[in-house]
């Protein structure tokens, strides 16, 4: 690439990102809760690279009080997490004293992804990490597809090995978010995996019981897979940052599925579609795809239940919802909560009902306006009541 090409690469992509109007970045000196980041990167067993962001106190001397990992959902990256200054979980529990990681599982984020998803990724026109984008060549071309499985079995352990030896922490907590919750669920039925590694997980709208009838959303999920043999990859980027340019009049394909959009600042929905969202691949669909037909997570061959395997857990789990889920019902919630085999276990369901300001959905259990209110204390005194005991 030369430097007149460059040049222009640059130019170019500033105008736009001044035209669009760019999501928050915290900026040096600007975090106001006292808090650092470092990105790392871990390889997987079969090669794939991850990105691991790092949330702690710049205050090295104040002791922390445990390692907790926030895992993002499906076509979702880790800036999920940290999106916003107003609903920022990782930044809260790390000013509460805990060493956070959020990762980029593969396929999203600066995690390994295809070419092509690269290449899309410079429309979200984030200029702190196009360079990157425009630097690195990621061109495997064996890296289209992955699957829940792939997360499950080689992603989780390669993040959960980083966290323990850099953080210190013989075990660590993992807070997942929708699919980042389901290959928790799936991580902790095999073996002996959970008791070693996991000291507490919080499920946050995590489908692994789908109950009739089906939202509109998820029966277009559940149709996809006819479509997907051809496919070399899932674009999302694109049909989200098209949502972003008509305000809102285009919607997502499962935009519904996604969130109470009342529930959550316009300018947030913004930053969530242009900054969140990554493209995905045909094998997690089409997982997605059995699973709903099915009523219950399978593995991408069918072959085993993870619903069914829930009563083999019996590490400590906090699960929450909303009553306004599109992904996952009441209901379902409270079947999960039955069949999950720990002692030590609490289902909340988030609803006007139940006392909390409104009806929770999908997304804005973590991005809602009043979530830094209600949601995230709820999540910080279940992991100071564990950790408290054990220190």
């Amino acid at each position: 690439m030369n430097m007149t090409r460059i040049k222009v690469v640059i130019l170019v992509t500033v105008a736009a990102f001044m035209f669009f109007n760019s999501p928050y970045i915290f900026a040096e000196g600007e975090e106001p809760l006292k808090v650092m980041t470092k990105v790392y990167s871990v390889k997987t067993d079969d090669g794939w690279t991850l990105s691991v962001n790092r949330y702690s106190l710049k205050d090295a001397s104040l002791k922390k009080k445990g390692a907790v990992i926030l895992c993002h959902g499906f076509n979702i990256n880790n800036k999920f997490w940290d999106l916003d200054k107003t609903c920022s979980l990782s930044r809260y529990l790390a000013s509460n004293g805990y060493d956070v990681w959020a990762p980029s599982l593969r396929g999203s984020g600066l995690s390994s992804k295809p070419v092509l998803a690269d290449v899309r990724g410079i429309l979200k026109l984030d200029i702190v990490n196009v360079p990157q984008v425009l630097m690195k060549a990621p061109f495997d071309l064996t890296k289209f597809d992955w699957t829940v499985d792939d997360h499950i079995y080689k992603d989780v352990p390669a993040i959960i090995d980083l966290v323990k030896k850099e953080s210190g922490f013989d075990k660590v907590y993992w807070i997942g978010h929708s699919m980042g919750g389901i290959i928790m669920f799936g991580y902790l039925e095999v073996g002996t995996r959970g008791r070693d590694n996991i000291a507490g997980f919080v499920s946050i709208g995590s489908m692994m019981v789908i109950t009739q009838p089906l939202s509109t959303g998820l029966k277009m999920i559940a149709n996809q897979k006819p479509l997907l043999t051809a496919s070399l990859l899932i674009n999302t980027t694109a049909a989200s940052q098209f949502r972003n340019f008509t305000l809102g009049t285009v919607k997502n394909p499962i935009e519904e599925l996604l969130m109470d959009e009342e529930n959550m600042e316009k300018g947030v929905i913004n930053k969530f579609f242009n900054m969140a969202i990554d493209d995905t691949s045909p094998g997690v669909v089409a997982q997605f795809s059995d699973s709903i037909k099915t009523g219950k997570m399978v593995s991408s061959d069918t072959s085993y239940s993870y619903t069914a395997n829930l009563p083999l857990i019996t590490t400590p789990i906090l699960i929450l919802g909303g009553n306004k889920d599109g992904f996952v019902s009441e209901e379902g919630l409270g079947k999960t909560y039955i069949m999950v085999g720990s002692e030590d276990k609490k289902l909340v369901i988030f609803s006007k009902s139940n006392g909390y300001s409104t009806n929770y959905g999908h997304c804005d259990l973590v991005l809602g306006k009043n979530s830094e209110q209600e949601v995230y204390p709820v999540i910080l005194n279940w992991l100071n009541e564990r950790t408290a005991a054990i220190r």
